[in-house]
């Protein structure tokens, strides 16, 4: 229903409570479309600085912070043609087609193209702290997709994988402890085993107090699903 903008001389109280409502809206988006441009601006610069600096490692962080960017502020084209430049440079990128398939899936819901880009993600013999970080989302994200495919055994190695690496890398991953895809696999039951060594391979760090009662409540329900087997 249009808002009539003459309401603000009529006595009906919605009515002039439509009208204020919509000119606090446009003096707020005017803010922040100015707020927006700046911080593009911002990002931008960012991006030809690396350029200037010839640094590949540089070049992707920047891409990175401008493509988180425009996904934060839902400029989804942008960070559409923003990626597609960015695996066009860097084929061989782990943390590009990680940000894409993590676009394609909370952006767009495209499950199947996020797979794909996830496949393509490799780890290299001798890796850096950054490429397992990037490795082991990536691990986490696909066994997430494969559960919305319904590819229960695909997922239960996944899951496999998962805990065999957060182990083995365990005190190279500095920040990332996700718990979207075990959280899933014990909602539904699968392969319990795997889930519980990655968690407790995960509460072998100090966790924040969510993730902490987030792991002990998954643990609790492990251990009684095992024993009702």
């Amino acid at each position: 229903m249009a808002i009539d903008l003459n309401a603000k001389h009529k006595s009906t109280a919605f009515d002039r409570a439509a009208v204020r409502t919509w000119e606090r809206w446009h003096k707020l988006h005017k803010k922040l479309y100015t707020y927006t441009a700046k911080g593009e601006v911002i990002f931008g610069d960012l991006l030809r600085m690396a350029e200037k600096t010839s640094n590949p490692s540089d070049i992707e962080q920047a891409y990175s912070a401008l493509v988180g960017f425009y996904r934060a502020v839902a400029y989804d084209g942008k960070a559409d043609l923003l990626l597609r430049k960015w695996i066009d440079r860097f084929p061989q990128s782990n943390k590009a087609r990680l940000h894409a398939a993590d676009y394609l899936w909370y952006t767009r819901w495209q499950n199947r193209k996020a797979l794909a880009q996830l496949r393509k993600v490799k780890l290299p013999k001798t890796p850096s702290d950054d490429e397992v970080e990037t490795y082991y989302l990536a691990l986490e994200l696909k066994g997430q997709l494969l559960l919305v495919d319904k590819k229960f055994d695909a997922a239960a190695r996944q899951m496999r994988a998962l805990a065999d690496f957060t182990d083995t890398h365990f005190e190279r991953l500095r920040f990332f402890f996700e718990l979207r895809f075990v959280s899933e696999m014990v909602r539904s039951k699968l392969a319990l085993q795997d889930c519980r060594r990655y968690l407790k391979t995960l509460s072998r760090r100090e966790q924040v107090a969510h993730d902490q009662s987030a792991t002990k409540k998954l643990l609790r329900e492990i251990n009684r699903a095992l024993k009702t087997k």
